[in-house]
């Protein structure tokens, strides 16, 4: 009796075979299979805008070390936090970035990150630093108190 159940199982799978698919095609009645179904294809994701301030940082990368900068995740969250202190929304370039990356390659580092030059934002935005890590001296022009015209440069003012 129980041969007989399994018996009428596999014959009423034989005749699923033999019905039409979902996607309206007979299937062969020899016992092929049908033709699966055509997976959807996901919707293109509409294009992230280039984030300027990344896009010249690897740029600059390249051409200063010869290889392709190799993004981690601690580079954007970095980044982020710089945005943020100088309340940029999405992706500007903070203020002095151009002249922080310059200075940050001008500076005799073991390794060059995106993360660390975030994370010492406030150094390399006013100069390079030495192998020690100290910033060198650097130009800058002041204004002496009550001295609305002329301006005077100093040597080795931070």
């Amino acid at each position: 009796m129980h041969r007989t159940s399994t018996h009428t199982s596999t014959s009423a799978s034989t005749s699923t075979n033999a019905s039409t698919s979902a996607s309206g095609k007979n299937s062969v009645q020899d016992g092929s299979k049908t033709e699966p179904p055509e997976p959807a294809r996901p919707q293109a994701r509409p294009e992230r805008p280039k984030d300027e301030a990344y896009e010249l940082w690897a740029s600059e990368f390249l051409e200063h070390r010869k290889v392709p900068y190799q993004k981690k995740r601690a580079d954007f969250v970095k980044l982020s936090e710089i945005r943020k202190a100088f309340g940029l929304n999405g992706k500007g370039m903070p203020t002095g970035w151009v002249e922080a990356i310059h200075n940050y390659f001008s500076s005799p580092l073991s390794s060059y990150t995106l993360a660390d030059l975030c994370t010492r934002y406030d150094v390399f935005i006013r100069s390079p630093v030495n192998q020690y890590g100290r910033p060198l001296p650097t130009t800058t022009i002041t204004r002496e108190p009550g001295d609305l015209q002329g301006f005077h440069r100093e040597e080795g003012v931070r």
